[in-house]
């Protein structure tokens, strides 16, 4: 426009990019918050707070946060979850926890969903530990190894079953203690909060499981051949719970926490 070729623009090279993601959310009130569950409640930061969670949980925790007024921000690993998480009014951006270039920004880093993928562990928790400001928290839940490595063999059986092994990269779950490595040569040190454990592992959020936990090379499989991967992958993580194996539950989570100093 003729007058503005001088006028100064805003400088957009020290913004986040979760900074465009400024949405009001819809049909959340803040006047009267609802009383939260124990474990909502375990985890629940303050009303003001800036919060950033990994995974879209389906509003389990982040909606009664968001209605106590909790600045809440939600990253999302796949496409599908992010479009749910802004149909409800939330703040999601599709991104990784390991490019966050935030400094000092949240007063919280939760994972709002175990099946979250991290494949960084090290690059991600620098990232995180940067992005929290002095005396903020990291919490995690993760699976435990055993859980993760019978899912792996099972499925490394399955893809050889259907001639496809040399297609997938080894498999690489991130366990307690990758993550505890991973902070502790950051000079930070993870404490166990506590252990729960889920059972009765329905045959649809086995196969979803086992999808989530695919790691694919450059050259990608068909998707008839990943069907058909994971479902047979399901039949034979099947037969080793009828055995009473390892697996004997959906999933064991280690409740990690982290608090930047």
């Amino acid at each position: 426009m003729k007058g503005q070729e001088g006028a100064v623009r805003e400088d957009f090279s020290r913004k986040s990019l979760l900074d465009f993601m400024r949405v009001e959310p819809r049909g959340l009130s803040v006047a009267e918050p609802k009383p939260l569950s124990s474990f909502c409640e375990k985890l629940a930061p303050s009303p003001k707070d800036t919060v950033l969670m990994l995974g879209y949980d389906g509003g389990k925790l982040s909606k009664p946060w968001m209605e106590r007024g909790v600045d809440l921000l939600i990253v999302c690993d796949r496409e599908s979850d992010a479009v749910a998480a802004r149909k409800e009014g939330f703040r999601a951006v599709l991104a990784n926890a390991e490019y966050l270039w935030d400094r000092e920004r949240f007063d919280g880093i939760v994972s709002g969903s175990p099946s979250y993928r991290i494949y960084d562990p090290y690059r991600a928790m620098e990232s995180m530990i940067r992005a929290l400001k002095p005396g903020g928290e990291l919490r995690m839940e993760l699976s435990k190894g055993d859980a993760a490595e019978t899912t792996e063999k099972a499925i490394a059986e399955a893809a050889e079953a259907l001639g496809v092994a040399h297609l997938l990269e080894t498999l690489q779950a991130s366990e307690a203690k990758r993550w505890r490595e991973a902070a502790e040569s950051l000079g930070e040190t993870f404490r166990l909060s506590t252990c729960y454990r889920h059972h009765l592992i329905p045959r649809e959020r086995l196969g979803r499981w086992v999808n989530e936990r695919l790691r694919l090379r450059a050259v990608l499989l068909e998707r008839g051949t990943v069907e058909a991967l994971v479902a047979k992958t399901v039949t034979i993580l099947e037969s080793l719970l009828e055995g009473e194996r390892a697996l004997s539950e959906e999933e064991v989570l280690l409740h990690l926490q982290l608090r930047r100093t």
